[in-house]
């Protein structure tokens, strides 16, 4: 058990700071006049999974565990999409000489 809550405090350490270099991506990468819209979709898109284990406790009591993954596929695929279709800087590349 102990290594157990080991493993789950060094995950949320680390989700903690992938969610901090994230919004200083962000507010780097948006333009300045849209950045609090920017962080606020990406802390909206966060916000999700916070009750992660709540969702997995009602996916896997109604459809069987089996579905966990697949939902959370779907989800990274929308992800993808979403990404690919709405990123700013696409088919741009920037060089500096």
């Amino acid at each position: 058990m102990n290594t157990f809550i080991d493993g789950t405090a060094i995950a949320g350490a680390g989700a903690g700071v992938n969610e901090l270099i994230a919004l200083a991506a962000t507010s780097e990468i948006a333009p300045t006049r849209q950045r609090g819209k920017y962080v606020a979709i990406l802390i909206f898109t966060i916000a999700l999974f916070c009750p992660s284990v709540l969702w997995a406790q009602l996916i896997s009591s109604d459809g069987g565990w089996c579905y966990i993954g697949a939902f959370c596929g779907a989800w990274n695929a929308f992800g993808l999409l979403i990404t690919t279709l709405f990123s700013p800087t696409q088919g741009q590349f920037h060089r500096t000489e």
